[in-house]
């Protein structure tokens, strides 16, 4: 789920479907999948929602069998606030081992959404470095796992097996990119051990926690 930095034009897809919050669309060969898509834009605002935040710039959201990204399941196109997604029987392909593969694969689809969702939330912070990919995805994986049902967020939680106080240095655009189920494992233990998790997430969109820095 990493962020996307080039464009890409990618195979023609049907006309966009405007979802019921019509901050979103999304185009999608099957519209069933285009409806499902939609439900979960419309949890991502939700989960948003709960610490404040809100998505009030339309985004577009593509549901496809590739990306322009070998191994990623969703990208978020910074700056274009446009999304792409592997459809859900292209997902089951892709996911074979760590902590999401224990998820319900519906539930895990919609919150590759809300991850992507996510992103383009963290998009407006101003970073103080070359690229602020850590903070960026520590955001994105805690508010995805927020969104999941609590059911499956003990699925993750004991797949991860986190144990111990986890320190902010156990953070970085490395580590994610390398064993991104280990770092979602470990924000979302980091997180749930802040006093007020809202409060905190809100501390990030402000640009006032950063995880990332520049190297020499």
């Amino acid at each position: 789920m990493a962020l996307a930095w080039l464009a890409w034009a990618g195979p023609a897809l049907p006309a966009p479907l405007t979802c019921p919050d019509p901050t979103f669309t999304v185009t999608a060969d099957d519209p069933a999948i285009a409806t499902r898509a939609c439900m979960a834009a419309g949890h991502a605002q939700s989960t948003l929602g709960t610490c404040g935040v809100t998505i009030d710039r339309p985004v577009a959201i593509e549901i496809r069998d590739t990306l322009s990204t070998e191994n990623c399941l969703g990208l978020y196109h910074c700056g274009e606030d446009r999304i792409e997604v592997l459809t859900p029987s292209a997902l089951s392909h892709h996911v074979k081992d760590g902590p999401f593969a224990a998820l319900d694969r519906a539930a895990y689809w919609a919150s590759i959404i809300v991850h992507e969702i996510a992103h383009a939330a963290y998009d407006t912070v101003k970073c103080p470095f070359s690229a602020c990919v850590g903070t960026a995805e520590y955001f994105a994986y805690t508010t995805q796992i927020a969104s999941l049902p609590e059911a499956e967020q003990r699925s993750f939680e004991r797949a991860t097996a986190i144990e111990g106080k986890v320190s902010r240095d156990r953070f970085s655009a490395v580590v994610a990119m390398m064993a991104p189920g280990r770092f979602a494992g470990l924000a979302w233990a980091h997180l749930n051990q802040r006093p007020d998790r809202c409060a905190y997430l809100r501390l990030i969109l402000d640009g006032r926690i950063f995880f990332d820095s520049e190297h020499p």
